[in-house]
């Protein structure tokens, strides 16, 4: 990464509000973008000021189609989704901050399931229902069941469960 980059600087400027370790996952992150474009920030970013001005949508939308490239490059290559949701997220960072934001179509953000989440089982939701600690509350049952039919992840309905054991008194109606 250019550490003198007006570009990078700029968007490091912006990105103080953030949490340091945010900002340097960003950093890093846009780093193998860079890599994988074979450009500076300074040049990408003249690029993209050079784009907007053509009347073409598809010279315009060429950052946009760099991204995707990119990231159905590191999808290929075995990264989890949530991990190609940061690349995408900082990518797009770096051009909005400097008021050339991406437009992406709604198909573009990385989706799929994220190592380690699954769907809640009904087994799961289950037990969580007819647990010791929860067998006699009407309300948190209500609760749970809401959820397993509302497809939530499975971690969901456990962490609702906790947050409720211990803020039920002031969900009392």
């Amino acid at each position: 990464m250019c550490a003198n980059s007006p570009a990078i600087e700029y968007w490091k400027s912006e990105l103080s509000s953030r949490d340091p370790a945010t900002t340097n996952l960003y950093l890093r992150s846009f780093d193998k973008f860079l890599q994988f474009s074979g450009k500076t920030a300074d040049q990408l970013l003249a690029q993209r000021q050079q784009d907007q001005t053509n009347t073409d949508r598809k010279i315009q939308r060429r950052m946009e189609s760099r991204l995707n490239e990119f990231i159905g490059k590191k999808r290929q290559e075995g990264f989890a989704t949530a991990t190609l949701q940061v690349y995408f997220a900082t990518v797009r960072s770096f051009f909005e901050i400097h008021y050339y934001p991406l437009i992406m179509r709604k198909g573009d953000y990385p989706k799929g399931e994220s190592i380690g989440v699954r769907v809640g089982t009904k087994e799961a939701i289950f037990n969580a229902v007819e647990s010791k600690c929860n067998r006699n509350k009407a309300k948190l049952k209500a609760i749970l069941l809401f959820l397993k039919d509302s497809v939530l992840r499975e971690s969901s309905p456990h962490s609702l469960r906790k947050f409720l054991q211990t803020n039920l008194e002031a969900l009392e109606m």
